[in-house]
């Protein structure tokens, strides 16, 4: 009898030593969590500072060389994402399937998933733009 109460126990103290541990876990993962959550809420401070010493940029010059020079560089990026936007779109130059109404190449005579004529489609569409 002696070792079945010596089972019962040990059991017993593995079992709340393990409730124990998971509680600190469940603990330091709320606060790593929750960390996670301020340093989350700074990263967008920041983005928000940024943006509003950008905007300030734009209306006076009064900022340090440093700071000025990079509101310059997005300046430009901003430019190079506007042209290649463009010339994205030059590219694509697609029409509409006057019959599934998928997007298909201007190249295509034919729409590549129903076989539907997309000249007559061209045609409507080059009308409608010159009005």
């Amino acid at each position: 009898m002696d070792f079945l109460n010596q089972v019962k126990k040990t059991a017993t103290d593995v079992a709340q030593k393990v409730a124990q541990k998971s509680g600190e876990l469940v603990e330091v993962s709320k606060i790593k969590y929750e960390i996670y959550d301020l340093n989350s809420d700074i990263k967008k401070l920041y983005t928000e500072i940024g943006k509003l010493v950008y905007a300030k940029m734009k209306d006076s010059h009064d900022l340090p060389d440093e700071v000025a020079m990079k509101c310059e560089i997005i300046e430009a990026k901003l430019a190079s994402i506007e042209a290649l936007k463009n010339k994205e779109k030059n590219l694509k130059q697609q029409i509409t399937c006057p019959v599934c109404k998928r997007e298909c190449s201007e190249e295509d005579e034919v729409c590549p998933y129903c076989g539907a004529d997309l000249a007559v489609s061209v045609d409507a569409e080059i009308r409608n733009n010159e009005f």
